[in-house]
């Protein structure tokens, strides 16, 4: 490969990563900021009633997927995927907290298979370094 089409497929790696980690930044606040909503506008939304864990489930599997997409290393993965989980658990103990209801064991797990699911894609989907 000339250097030439090293420095373009660098700046590409780049480009593409700053994509994700801005993708992950914007999911997480979304997630975040929805998730404390008042019940009746979460009814709204479908994050109450029989969407509930679908939702969950594809938030959180966005969540991994872009984090895990914006890491080249398995160390960075690792790292984002255990940060995703602690974000699903901290999400459920934070709305059991500001809204006093019972903490929902079944988010917490909808949550982390969402989360499983989202890193698996991003390791599966991430480009190959050529060897």
């Amino acid at each position: 490969m000339s250097s030439r089409e090293q420095s373009t497929a660098v700046r590409r790696s780049i480009r593409e990563r700053t994509v994700f980690v801005t993708l992950a930044c914007i999911s997480v606040l979304g997630v975040a900021a929805i998730s404390f909503l008042p019940m009746g506008d979460k009814r709204l939304l479908h994050t109450n009633g029989k969407y509930h864990s679908w939702g969950h489930f594809l938030a959180f599997s966005f969540v991994a997927f872009v984090a895990g997409r914006a890491s080249r290393t398995l160390r960075g993965r690792i790292f984002l995927f255990l940060g995703s989980l602690l974000f699903g658990l901290g999400i459920e103990v934070g709305e059991h907290l500001v809204f006093g209801s019972l903490l929902e064991w079944m988010d917490v797990l909808v949550d982390a298979a969402g989360v499983v699911g989202g890193t698996l894609l991003a390791i599966l989907s991430a480009p190959r370094d050529p060897a």
